[in-house]
């Protein structure tokens, strides 16, 4: 069964790179260093998999795991750049 998972991370910016490609694979852009979608549980677990790999001492990454997307409401204030991007926001 796929969960609703938000992703955000903070690594430094010589892995940004390679962490914003993992997650782009699964994921949808959301923001700066924010991804979002839904993803079964395999896919989660291949993913983190693959950005521990990446992660030093300083970096950090939060994944929240959300039952729904229907039970939370999303606001952007100002501009939405995963609008921007040209792909489809669940």
């Amino acid at each position: 069964m796929s969960r609703y998972h938000i992703i955000v991370y903070d690594v430094n910016e010589k892995r940004v790179a390679k962490v914003h490609k993992i997650l782009s694979r699964y994921l949808f852009w959301q923001q700066n260093s924010t991804f979002e979608g839904y993803l079964p549980k395999g896919s989660v677990k291949e993913l983190l998999r693959k950005v521990r790999r990446l992660l030093a001492g300083e970096d950090a990454l939060v994944i929240y795991f959300l039952t729904s997307q229907k039970r939370f409401t999303r606001e952007v204030l100002g501009v939405d750049k995963s609008r921007t991007v040209g792909k489809i926001v669940i």
